[in-house]
């Protein structure tokens, strides 16, 4: 976290939706002086990143830029970058996200505050810019922050809410299966009512009242009988005297349960799925019934859906189309998807780089013609594929990077002595 103090800011909230999908929540609270601190929460998916293989492992580099200028004229400015490392090259297909959190102190208005968000490798962005209202330092209620889970603090965490890791959760948007959420937000006063009311469609479905003496106040909700849809939420606090209001919203979804197939053939189905796996247990699977195979199917695919609130599963969708392009490219005596190239392609999609060659005269074998392909971009991967038969149909013999593939030992038999090993750098 970047903590930075300034005594003469106001600001303003905006939605966020451009290239780099970003999830960010503006909340204002009091310091002991009156002074606005405004916490921005960020959030963004690993689904997001692009993962480079450098040498510590799979890289990924989140980027921040921001701002704050007035009438036009620069003010402040600074940037940092966040590296996500990962052992492996399936970080980037969870449904985990980084998290992170802008504090700063204010307390006067008329300037602008802009942050760029962007990823170093892709160079996808998206710029969250606007204004900020001061919370008035006569104010006895802070806004609302959202949390799906709680749990112990660690040491300087940057979520840390009353000695807890508020596990923040900038879009609002809650699965339904998940019985409850929580708020996070602060009183100033010795002693107040506290009022809660939840509204769908206007109308009321929740009401709750308490008496509080604490400041800070962690509130969880439970929406066990709420169905999917958009709400309203209203916190109101008096001491008889003083009475202060926010209001704010939240939505709740469930994950789409849909038939999630590729093929009709569970047989084909499987070996789909084994493209994405280190180690498939085929002992296990042929084991299973038919509904038994149909619910591994259906739980191997949801795992991997980038956005499960929505109809549907964009990483299958896009795994489909590289099918589709691998029947049209690689088929031979065999259906494209189910050929060395196109396992590879289905995976990790079109090669940064293919080189078309032969295996020339200094070889004891006939003459092959063989491919080289590199990722370079969003993987650091090499393969060399050669057409044995000559038929089209190519296999795989070499492997670099790619811990679920394996390298023939005699792969540079197969091209000869005079193979340009500086070829596959």
């Amino acid at each position: 976290m970047k903590k930075i103090i300034f005594l003469f800011l106001l600001f303003s909230i905006n939605i966020l939706v451009n290239a780099l999908n970003v999830f960010v929540d503006e909340n204002r609270f009091l310091d002991e002086n009156g002074n606005t601190i405004l916490e921005i929460n960020y959030q963004c998916k690993y689904t997001e990143l692009l993962f480079v293989k450098e040498e510590k492992g799979f890289v990924a580099k989140f980027g921040i830029e921001f701002s704050i200028t007035k009438n036009d004229s620069l003010i402040y400015t600074d940037e940092f970058t966040n590296k996500i490392i990962s052992k492996t090259q399936q970080l980037e297909q969870t449904e985990k996200t980084f998290s992170d959190k802008l504090s700063l102190t204010l307390s006067k208005s008329d300037f602008n505050f802009k942050i760029i968000f962007y990823d170093l490798n892709s160079k996808n962005k998206s710029e969250w810019t606007h204004k900020f209202d001061l919370l008035p330092q006569n104010s006895i209620l802070s806004d609302l922050e959202f949390s799906k889970n709680i749990t112990d603090a660690t040491k300087n965490s940057v979520f840390d809410r009353n000695k807890n890791n508020f596990e923040v959760n900038p879009n609002h948007i809650f699965d339904i299966n998940h019985d409850f959420f929580y708020l996070y937000f602060e009183s100033y006063l010795p002693s107040a009512e506290k009022k809660i009311t939840i509204k769908k469609n206007d109308i009321i479905i929740y009401e709750t009242f308490a008496k509080i003496t604490k400041k800070e106040q962690i509130e969880k909700i439970d929406v066990s009988k709420f169905t999917e849809g958009y709400y309203q939420i209203f916190i109101s606090l008096s001491d008889g005297k003083n009475y202060g209001f926010r209001e704010d919203y939240f939505s709740l979804k469930k994950k789409r349960e849909q038939i999630v197939r590729t093929f009709a053939s569970f047989a084909d189905e499987f070996l789909l799925i084994s493209y994405f796996t280190k180690s498939s247990n085929r002992k296990n699977w042929n084991t299973l019934t038919n509904d038994g195979k149909g619910h591994f199917i259906q739980r191997f695919w949801h795992n991997l859906d980038l956005d499960p609130t929505t109809k549907n599963n964009e990483f299958l969708e896009k795994i489909k189309l590289r099918i589709a392009d691998t029947n049209l490219k690689f088929s031979s005596h065999k259906k494209g998807w189910k050929t060395d190239r196109g396992r590879i392609f289905i995976k990790y999609g079109t090669p940064d780089d293919v080189s078309k060659m032969d295996t020339g005269l200094y070889t004891k074998y006939t003459q092959k013609d063989f491919e080289i392909w590199k990722y370079r971009n969003e993987h650091f991967l090499t393969y060399i594929f050669i057409d044995f038969m000559m038929n089209g149909n190519f296999t795989m013999i070499y492997a670099d990077g790619d811990d679920f593939e394996v390298t023939d030992p005699k792969w540079q038999k197969y091209l000869g002595k005079d193979f340009d090993t500086g070829l596959l750098d």
